[in-house]
């Protein structure tokens, strides 16, 4: 799966860069692939939680059920983004980078810390 994977990335680069004109580079369609996964891991958790699903439908106002969420938002998706930016060239050198990545683990932190008190409350 893995190998099929980058082999339609060049695909995806030339067909943004014919249609919209945008130059986008292998490493840039990774970047992006790996965001869209991080997001859509979230959203995929919050749609089981609280979509009329099996085993989901719980209300907002539930304290546990932000306790997946929450822990959804920072590991898959705040952290790997902020380690991502750390090694991620795309986003300039490292003094630009270390800023980025700092933020995304410091919100990363505090979410995961409001996930985990949500199973109390």
């Amino acid at each position: 799966f893995r190998s099929r994977l980058f082999s339609c990335l060049p695909f995806l680069c030339n067909l943004a860069h014919n249609t919209f004109g945008i130059d986008v580079t292998m490493a840039t369609g990774l970047d992006a692939s790996i965001a869209v996964a991080a997001v859509a891991a979230f959203l995929a958790v919050a749609v089981g939680m609280l979509g009329p699903v099996k085993g989901g439908g719980m209300a907002a106002s539930s304290a546990f059920a932000w306790h997946p969420m929450l822990m959804t938002l920072a590991f898959p998706c705040l952290m790997v983004l902020g380690r991502w930016a750390y090694v991620s060239d795309s986003l300039g050198d490292k003094e630009r980078r270390r800023p980025i990545h700092r933020a995304l683990m410091a919100l990363g932190a505090v979410v995961a810390i409001c996930g985990y008190l949500g199973i109390f409350l």
